[in-house]
């Protein structure tokens, strides 16, 4: 039994550590495996093995942390060259409702074939596609070509429009939540735990967000504005678009998986017995923050930060990064 490679990140050179990764991992062969080993989060490595390997490895985690964080790196055979799940939204945004109600993520995991979705959820590839394939109800979602947009303007519109919604529906729905919490919790634990799961997600969120309105989006609008004028721009200070991209990306899966737990707790968002309407409100708006955000991030992911990547790269074989 061939024992898997165990690679300490922790030991690499800064600039060297996904690079080394990379070339054990083109190294192995169908079936064989390493081990990956860090002292902290290690999820970005996932979103940049996928966008430049695609559907080629089984990501099995070992040791989520608190201390240690260990991830088991499967090699497979190459997949044919399949539509990924973020295309087909992207393309058509009713999709989206089709891969949220068969628990498909479409926002973060965008970057899967229908193949592999099936295969991690244990779902038929056949029947996935007939639904797929017939005629899908009208989106609640705006009717825009998002794909065509420019990217700087796409910025814009992000901050303008899915940041503001956030930024101004947060406080008003903690507030809500801690209020029930402390009348009705002894009554309604999972109540507490709402409350304490949309806080902790919307922490990781406005964290985010705050980090791409100062660093990430000021510099995918440079770079829009320098490819449309065939100007030179300066790399980022962070590096490469893609290596803050890839933290954004596992930062969304954070605040995705605390939404899926609670339409858990919550039993998609229904209303316990004999409560009072303040429930209902504060339920309404959870499950319309969440469609929003799922449109939000599925902008981000599966559009906005694939294209400038798209646009960075082409820019550098062109040598107008400086």
């Amino acid at each position: 039994m061939e024992v898997p490679e165990i690679i300490d990140i922790g030991v690499i050179e800064s600039g060297l550590k996904h690079p080394s990764i990379f070339e054990k991992f083109d190294a192995l062969k169908p079936g064989s495996s390493i081990i990956i080993y860090n002292d902290h989060y290690i999820r970005p490595l996932y979103y940049h093995l996928l966008a430049e390997r695609g559907q080629t490895f089984i990501w099995e985690p070992v040791k989520n942390g608190p201390l240690v964080w260990q991830v088991k790196i499967v090699k497979t055979l190459a997949k044919d060259n399949e539509e990924n799940i973020g295309e087909i939204v992207a393309r058509d945004y009713r999709k989206a409702v089709i891969f949220k109600n068969l628990g498909i993520d479409f926002c973060c995991g965008g970057k899967q074939t229908i193949t592999g979705a099936c295969e991690q959820q244990g779902l038929e590839v056949e029947e996935v596609s007939r639904q797929l394939a017939g005629e899908t109800k009208p989106s609640t979602a705006p009717d825009m070509h998002f794909q065509s947009w420019d990217i700087g303007f796409l910025c814009k519109y992000m901050v303008q429009l899915h940041h503001l919604h956030i930024k101004n529906n947060t406080p008003f729905i903690q507030e809500l939540s801690r209020k029930i919490s402390k009348t009705y919790g002894e009554k309604y634990p999972e109540i507490i735990e709402v409350a304490a799961v949309f806080e902790d997600a919307n922490k990781l969120l406005l964290r985010n967000m705050a980090n791409e309105e100062q660093n990430l989006f000021p510099y995918i609008t440079a770079l829009s504005e320098a490819y449309k004028s065939g100007t030179v721009i300066n790399e980022a200070v962070f590096g490469p678009v893609c290596f803050l991209v890839y933290q954004m990306e596992a930062e969304h899966e954070k605040v995705v998986e605390d939404f899926r737990k609670l339409r858990a707790i919550t039993q998609n968002y229904q209303l316990p017995p004999y409560v009072p309407a303040i429930y209902n409100i504060l339920y309404k708006m959870l499950q319309e923050y969440e469609d929003d955000l799922h449109l939000h991030l599925h902008l981000e992911n599966n559009i906005l930060f694939a294209n400038a990547i798209k646009m960075e790269n082409e820019m550098r074989d062109k040598r107008r990064i400086a």
